[in-house]
């Protein structure tokens, strides 16, 4: 008769429960890596201009001394490599920005007062080339007329003592809504308004320059609001307002319609030193020049009336 092991005593009876592990044996997880905060500010401080930039360097390369000293317990090396070369190179293209305009800014701000040898002694005065006004190239485009303007781009007045000098700027819109403008402001303040045309290559230009802090020039040209106009800029617009463009420094009184109604140049007096000229614009400006060298002849035309 057959029989089974169930039913052998002596056979070993087999227990099918799983084994018992002891939970305080048991090896536990390694705690998951956290994304340093290091890493992060350093990838997000890019977009906050040259300080960010800045900031993004240092951050950067703190996050990865960090991580490297934190065995495993931060991550984000990549993010802090990305954030410290965008740093690097963002620092390098903002210093190039700042640099560069504090540099257009200097050559801005020194154009209309770089000193110009002035002419030799016994010279009478600078008159232009018949052909000059028909060569002259269009106004009011500053890439072809930089090299050769002395206006600054924006009108900027000087207090020079008892004189208001006045560059008249590349950059206004229209030559005679400035003078109207200047004009007022003369009048406001009980000024006297002369308009001066000048030019760079003009060494007798640059000589009333460097004689207007002279006390002589001080005294006679006392409360008047000398005006600088650029021929080259503005050589269209003088023209419209019939100012005479062949001889500078031309100086002009100016009408009711922005034209012309009085004006002589530098051939009334011989060196460009304060003592010659001083006597002549002295006398010009007050209406009392009756003596000169050559007459005023208005050019044809009315100007522009506002």
């Amino acid at each position: 008769m057959f029989r089974s092991h169930r039913d052998d005593p002596v056979a070993p009876v087999e227990d099918a429960s799983p084994p018992i592990v002891d939970p305080y044996l048991a090896a536990r997880p390694a705690p998951r890596a956290r994304l340093s905060a290091l890493a992060l500010g350093s990838a997000l401080s890019v977009v906050f201009g040259p300080v960010g930039a800045v900031a993004a360097v240092i951050l950067g390369w703190m996050a990865l001394r960090d991580i490297e000293q934190s065995q495993g317990r931060q991550r984000g090396a990549g993010l802090a490599r990305v954030g410290l070369v965008l740093g690097v190179l963002l620092a390098c293209a903002w210093g190039g920005v700042i640099a560069l305009a504090v540099v257009v800014r200097g050559l801005d701000a020194g154009a209309a007062s770089v000193p110009v040898p002035m002419r030799p002694a016994g010279t009478a005065e600078a008159r232009v080339p018949a052909v000059l006004p028909t060569a002259l190239p269009a106004p009011r485009t500053p890439a072809r007329v930089a090299p050769v303007v002395v206006a600054p781009k924006q009108t900027r007045a000087l207090a020079l003592g008892a004189v208001t000098v006045v560059d008249v700027g590349v950059a206004v819109t229209s030559l005679g809504e400035e003078l109207a403008k200047q004009r007022a402001e003369a009048t406001a303040a009980g000024q006297a308004l002369v308009l001066m045309t000048t030019a760079a290559a003009c060494d007798p230009c640059r000589g009333v320059d460097a004689s207007l802090p002279d006390p002589l020039l001080q005294a006679a040209l006392s409360r008047v609001r000398l005006v600088r106009v650029d021929l080259l800029a503005f050589h269209e617009e003088l023209e419209s307002l019939r100012v005479p463009c062949d001889r500078f420094p031309g100086f002009f009184l100016l009408g009711p319609d922005l034209g012309p109604r009085d004006g002589i140049d530098g051939g009334e007096w011989d060196d460009d030193v304060a003592r010659n000229i001083a006597p002549v614009l002295g006398a010009f400006v007050r209406g009392t020049y009756a003596t000169r060298r050559e007459g005023w002849k208005p050019l044809p035309g009315t100007g522009v009336r506002l």
